[in-house]
């Protein structure tokens, strides 16, 4: 029979191998079942029994029962397979539960007619002047495979403001009415990590914003027009316990997000487990307030982790944003560049590894305990040859 139990002590070996010693009682048992253990010396058992939130052992029926107690729970799978939590190792996990009455999901749209079909619909369902957001368009799915424009949605929505994100979260298509809130013209500058698209001939935007271009729209969508972020987490939980994950690593969340993990942990609403990477920005202005504060290890009974952070060398290929060593050939002028000056990733490499000493949510290697997570996320060939070029800026991107 193997015992788990996390970290094996002596007294259990000895209670459970040769009597020495009276065996803790299961408050669970599952029986007549398939045990998946993912353990290669017993892949397989028939039973388990657990105690608390931690598995006491596995084995055979008659093994396992011998951990019953008065109140052990006992339950007959009848055959069924059991299998430990999944661990997703990329997401984003809080948007998993953005409420889709407040949203348009246009991931299934194969054409730009079917996507204004849909916006139109519930666009005619709101008073003048509020806003409509959605998510999930990309024109490669579409028969014509070029980009929407803001004249598209003008005439489905000319009194509402609209912005849609799409290209997997690399770009964003809105209306002249959000461009105008947003204050975005001819005249106006693209921020340094992003883009704002402009017809060839006349320069006017035309209401595509790539990479960190789309902040500017999102500052001004009102604060109402958000589910509150907890409500958010909530519902994020449903759906991956349905597929059978039990944990998560969230890719580029924020001290907010973390802040809203731990305030549902604390309340007791939080049913899952979550390995959190806090997104740097070009300009590493959250890196220090994240060093100073130090790491999340385990809080929650290890619900909560978060001790890395993320930084997106470059953006997407469907966008136009990743990094090449050449122009894109449907863009001759643009090969845009990467986004991080050296002295940031100067600051990321500098810091101290003691810092973040302890063991990671996930990941139980000998050796790894002291290591601050450090992800770099690249798509272009470009910053595989230049993201750690401390010595110097990143250029400006041309366009």
């Amino acid at each position: 029979m193997k015992i788990y139990a996390g970290v094996m002590s002596i007294l259990m070996l000895c209670a459970l191998t040769i009597g020495c010693g009276t065996v803790d009682t299961a408050d669970l048992i599952l029986v007549n079942g398939k045990i998946v253990t993912v353990d290669e010396y017993q892949p397989e058992a028939q039973a388990v029994a657990i105690k608390g939130e931690k598995i006491l052992a596995v084995g055979s029926n008659e093994e396992i029962n011998a951990l019953k107690g008065e109140n052990t729970i006992t339950i007959n799978l009848l055959g069924r397979t059991v299998v430990p939590g999944l661990v997703d190792g990329h997401l984003h996990f809080a948007g998993l539960g953005s409420d889709v009455s407040r949203i348009v999901e246009l991931d299934d749209t194969r054409s730009i007619e079917e996507a204004l079909a849909l916006i139109k619909r519930r666009v005619d369902a709101l008073p003048a002047g509020e806003w409509l957001t959605g998510r999930g368009w990309h024109y490669e799915n579409w028969v014509t495979k070029v980009w929407p424009t803001k004249e598209a949605l003008d005439e489905v929505a000319p009194d509402n403001p609209v912005s849609f994100v799409g290209m997997h979260s690399h770009a964003s298509w809105m209306n002249s009415k959000a461009l105008e809130l947003a204050g975005i013209t001819r005249d106006r500058a693209d921020p340094s990590d992003g883009v704002i698209q402009r017809d060839t001939e006349t320069g006017e935007p035309t209401g595509i914003l790539i990479e960190n271009a789309q902040r500017i729209v999102r500052a001004v969508i009102p604060a109402g027009q958000r589910e509150p972020l907890t409500e958010q987490i909530k519902k994020s939980v449903a759906l991956p316990h349905s597929y059978g994950f039990t944990g998560a690593h969230d890719m580029g969340t924020s001290v907010t997000t973390i802040n809203a993990y731990r305030e549902l942990i604390e309340a007791g609403e939080f049913d899952f487990r979550i390995n959190g990477y806090i997104r740097i920005w070009e300009t590493g202005e959250i890196l220090d307030d994240f060093i100073s504060a130090g790491p999340v290890i385990a809080e929650g009974n290890h619900r909560l982790t978060a001790r890395g952070v993320k930084m997106s060398i470059d953006g997407a290929l469907g966008a136009r944003g990743a990094a090449l060593l050449e122009p894109y050939s449907d863009e001759p002028g643009d090969r845009c560049d990467t986004r991080y000056t050296g002295k940031c990733l100067r600051r990321v490499n500098s810091v101290p590894r003691k810092r973040f000493h302890s063991r990671p949510a996930f990941d139980r290697r000998q050796g790894q305990q002291d290591r601050p997570r450090r992800c770099r996320k690249s798509v272009g060939g470009s910053p595989g040859q230049r993201p750690q070029d401390a010595g110097g800026t990143c250029a400006d991107r041309s366009h």
